[in-house]
């Protein structure tokens, strides 16, 4: 999805990775299409000062200085680190990959490798809530694996990122709510709780 972004955006594409790992390895275990290297393939076509990272608080020294000399590299902290990038990406097209485990483990446990140390939930729907009336394009979130998560905390808050991201990012609210309301008053159906929420947000 990236690089079909990239194609029709070309280098005004801003990336923004959210992720307790950098990414940015050549190869893993002599892979070079690993998820230890998405962010390295991402950059040989985005160009590196078009990848911002966020929360990044895991990674091999290499990757670190790698990070830290071509990319646009905030470790750990998201929304000030995010609040300090906006000049940065202000008006440009963005496409936001978030991987689950930027979030610490005591949140979402269900992933191939929790970091501890992570952001809560509220700071990531915060961090989007600070993007919303930018030009975001695209989002993902990757690396939610149920299996790993006997309670479903990980995938009902998987759930919740991208909802929050399709009210921020994809709908025109204000048209929405008026035809939600036209509809819904036609029904009989009771619509007062989608009402206070929509109307509140």
């Amino acid at each position: 999805m990236i690089r079909q972004a990239h194609k029709k955006y070309k280098d005004d594409l801003a990336l923004l990775h959210f992720d307790a790992h950098a990414d940015l390895r050549v190869d893993y275990l002599g892979q070079i299409n690993s998820h230890a290297s998405v962010i390295r393939r991402c950059g040989e076509f985005l160009g590196w000062r078009n990848i911002f990272q966020f929360g990044i608080r895991s990674g091999t020294k290499d990757e670190f200085e790698w990070g830290k000399a071509h990319t646009n590299f905030y470790p750990f902290e998201i929304v000030p680190s995010l609040v300090e990038a906006l000049p940065k990406i202000d008006k440009r097209p963005i496409y936001i990959t978030i991987d689950i485990d930027v979030l610490d483990p005591a949140y979402a446990c269900g992933t191939g490798t929790p970091e501890p140390g992570g952001c809560s939930p509220g700071e990531l729907i915060k961090a989007l809530g600070i993007l919303r009336n930018l030009n975001v394009i695209g989002m993902d979130v990757v690396e939610v694996s149920p299996i790993y998560d006997s309670s479903d905390r990980t995938p009902i808050l998987a759930a919740k990122i991208v909802r929050e991201g399709i009210l921020s990012f994809l709908l025109d609210l204000k048209s929405w709510y008026s035809d939600f309301i036209n509809i819904a008053t036609q029904r009989t159906e009771p619509t007062l709780g989608i009402r206070y929420f929509i109307s509140n947000i």
